[in-house]
């Protein structure tokens, strides 16, 4: 079993809308004392890498089945089961729901409040994902192979809010695109260019944090 923290809630809006696809699902797979969990929609990717509280968590009568290490659960469920941990809670690991993974990627999902537990079951299916190298299939994209760093990268640290003013406000002005221009100097600035269907010229710049 493993815990999933209420702050990765946000994960369900990266998920394909269709949540009967693979991809309309929230990928968790148990790795002992850390949890991997993955969301795409095929555009974007985000993996998350948290501590496995599960030794921690009070004792919630969940079926366990050692075999099983990996879940699939749907972007909208997954919403809702976080939504139903307490806020604010004095007990930091009730910020937590605990998940058993089942056959097909199914799961049991329990949260605990103190006054009762919560508990929800997510079927698992035969439903196999994208043929892989040796014909063999995976049930979910090769994200390991997609995050697995290139040899010549430039890391650049921005300021997530800044880069999301950014984001909001070229929206706005109904770009369907933006060029990112940036040098092998992680100091320098990150010129942004686009243009949209009124063909206005969109330029900008956005300054990367100073390393520590």
């Amino acid at each position: 079993m493993f815990t999933i923290n209420k702050r990765l809630i946000g994960l369900a809006d990266i998920c394909e809308k269709d949540t009967t696809s693979n991809i309309g699902k929230v990928y968790c797979k148990n790795q002992g004392e850390k949890v991997i969990t993955v969301a795409t929609d095929g555009h974007l990717l985000l993996e998350i890498t948290t501590s496995n509280k599960a030794i921690d968590y009070p004792s919630v009568d969940l079926s366990q089945n050692k075999e099983y290490s990996t879940t699939l659960i749907p972007a909208n469920k997954w919403k809702s089961i976080l939504k139903t941990i307490p806020k604010n809670h004095s007990h930091p690991i009730l910020s937590n729901t605990l998940i058993s993974p089942q056959k097909g990627n199914g799961a049991e999902i329990g949260v605990f409040n103190f006054e009762s537990v919560q508990k929800t079951i997510i079927q698992g299916d035969e439903i196999q994902g994208d043929e892989i190298q040796g014909g063999a299939h995976h049930p979910y994209p090769e994200y390991e192979y997609l995050l697995k760093p290139k040899e010549k990268e430039t890391v650049i640290k921005l300021d997530p809010k800044l880069l999301g003013k950014l984001i909001s406000t070229l929206i706005t002005m109904e770009v369907d695109y933006v060029n990112l221009h940036f040098t092998e100097d992680p100091h320098n600035a990150i010129r942004i260019t686009s243009t949209n269907p009124h063909e206005d010229m969109i330029q900008g710049v956005i300054m990367p944090l100073r390393k520590d």
